[in-house]
């Protein structure tokens, strides 16, 4: 976990181009991320939204909001 003292953590980043896929506020929204062999692609409310490369095969995984609160849950990690 990571305190408020400490430098943010340099974890590649995949940013969204489709902000019209999220739903209002106090809505759920559904995330699919999938990793495999450094690729990582990112699916908002099953709409496609970015893909990154050349990323991190090993190592955590962070979840983070942009200076909001932010919620999860029923996350589910599975191996391919």
């Amino acid at each position: 976990m990571q305190t408020p003292n400490e430098p943010r953590p340099k974890f590649p980043l995949v940013q969204k181009k489709n902000a019209l896929s999220e739903k209002p506020a106090g809505e759920w929204n559904k995330a699919d991320i999938a990793v495999k062999d450094g690729v990582i692609t990112v699916y908002i409310n099953d709409v496609y939204q970015n893909t990154g490369t050349n990323k991190i095969k090993t190592g955590y995984i962070g979840l983070q909001s942009e200076g909001k609160a932010v919620q999860f849950r029923n996350v589910t990690l599975r191996k391919w």
